[in-house]
């Protein structure tokens, strides 16, 4: 896109008046959290729950959902933060 915009303004084109739209991955969206330092994959803290198993595919961790957690969502997010 940006070999288009660059033909675009050299054929006389106001910059202001190109738009692009990028699909696919792109840089962080999260630039507060750039720094920080990552923690593998692992069994949230706390006693194990007693719920069934939950596998993470990319990660290869299995840990059991629990109550406490109020969605798989919040189970996920527990297995790879701080």
């Amino acid at each position: 896109m940006q070999t288009v915009t660059t033909a675009l303004v050299a054929y006389g084109i106001d910059r202001a008046r190109i738009r692009t739209e990028i699909f696919g991955a792109g840089p962080s969206m999260t630039p507060g959290l750039v720094g920080t330092i990552a923690r593998a994959p692992h069994v949230p803290d706390g006693a194990p729950g007693m719920g069934p198993s939950v596998s993470f595919a990319r990660s290869g961790l299995t840990v059991r959902w629990d109550s406490r957690y109020g969605s798989l969502l919040e189970l996920a997010e527990r297995s790879v933060s701080a």
